[in-house]
Formats: C-alpha cells, structure tokens, sequence
C-alpha cells in the first residue's frame, strides 16, 4: 500500500512540539567529548522535531534562555562570573544580558526565534528566547518534557504577581455583574412607571 502524504488530510499544526529533551555534551580543547560532562551548567534544552535524521545537526532551544546564555558566555571566558537560573531571574542580570547579546550572539550558529527557525515574528534574544543548530554528536537525549504547549518559554508565575492578577480578575468581573445588574434594574422600574400610568 502506498500513501501520498501530501493528500492525507489532518489537524494543521502551526508552531512545532519540542517535546524532546537534551543536554548538550561537554567537549575538550580537540573538539572531543568528555564522557558525563555537559556545556552550559547542563542546561536542558529542547530539540526541534523538524530535522533530517541523516543530517548533521539538530535545531535546539534552551529552556531556560537567560541561564543557558549566561552560562556559555561564563564557559566561553566573556563573563567572569557563572549565574545560576535564580540570578537570572532578577532584571539587573538580565539587563546585563541584554548588553552583552549584540557582541555574542555569533557564538550561536543559525541563530533563530525560539518558536520556529521559520518564525519571523519573535526576535531572539535572552528574554524571549532562541534556537541554534548544533552537532547531532553533541546532543544527549534524557527524555520527553511534559505534553502541553511545548513552544512557551514563560517562566513559572510568581505567586504574588499571581494573586494580584486573581484580585484583578475578580474586580472585572464584579464590575461586569454589576453592570448587568443596573440594566434590568433600570427597565423593571420604567415597566413599573408605564403600569401605574
């Protein structure tokens, strides 16, 4: 049996799932690879799932892009200090990111949005994220990451901003019940008039 896979019709996919977790492989001076040591303070990464399996890179996309930036710069001796994911959490450190990204992002090859190399919408940088190909040989698989929208690369939300936000909500929608409150209000009163009348 022979299927045209350009005919079979099927759910459009917009954006990719990088599902596929990674580390990438440490490599000494010689460009070889040290055995249980990883680049960039192990940061995981996620692979693209659109690559060829007989090529010789993968597309991948950090998952937490400040501290896999910081951590290669750190490796690459343009940082004097390592920071870990917490201490790129804080806006002085990203703002010392963001400076350093102009001169460095030539040490990424393929440089592209975090999304999809063929997103042209999202600019890469440190804060929204970006995608690079690197050697298939560097890439260690450690699994799948959980399923859900795969192509974010938001933080977790702090609690507080969270509660905040929750009031937020709560005061529009109590404004929206309210507002729809005073319009029938308003015509039960003019239909008591005009009954009366």
């Amino acid at each position: 049996m022979s299927v045209n896979f350009r005919s079979v019709q099927g759910p459009a996919r917009d954006l990719p799932d990088w599902r596929r977790r990674a580390r990438i492989r440490r490599t000494d001076p010689q460009g070889l690879v040290v055995a249980d040591e990883y680049a960039c303070n192990g940061e995981y990464v996620r692979v693209s799932p659109h690559y060829r399996k007989t090529g010789r890179t993968y597309r991948v996309r950090p998952e937490n892009a400040p501290a896999f930036f910081a951590a290669m710069l750190h490796e690459a001796g343009l940082l004097p200090e390592l920071f870990t994911a917490q201490d790129c959490a804080d806006e002085e450190v990203l703002s010392l990111l963001d400076t350093l990204w102009p001169d460095s992002q030539h040490l990424l090859p393929s440089l592209e949005s975090p999304v999809a190399a063929s997103d042209h919408g999202t600019e890469p940088s440190p804060r929204a994220g970006f995608s690079f190909t690197i050697a298939q040989a560097l890439v260690e698989f450690v699994g799948l990451a959980a399923s859900g929208p795969a192509a974010s690369t938001a933080p977790a939300a702090d609690p507080a901003r969270m509660d905040a936000l929750r009031r937020k909500v709560e005061e529009i929608r109590a404004k929206q019940r309210q507002a729809a409150v005073v319009p029938k209000a308003a015509s039960t009163a003019k239909s008591g008039r005009r009954k009366s009348a």
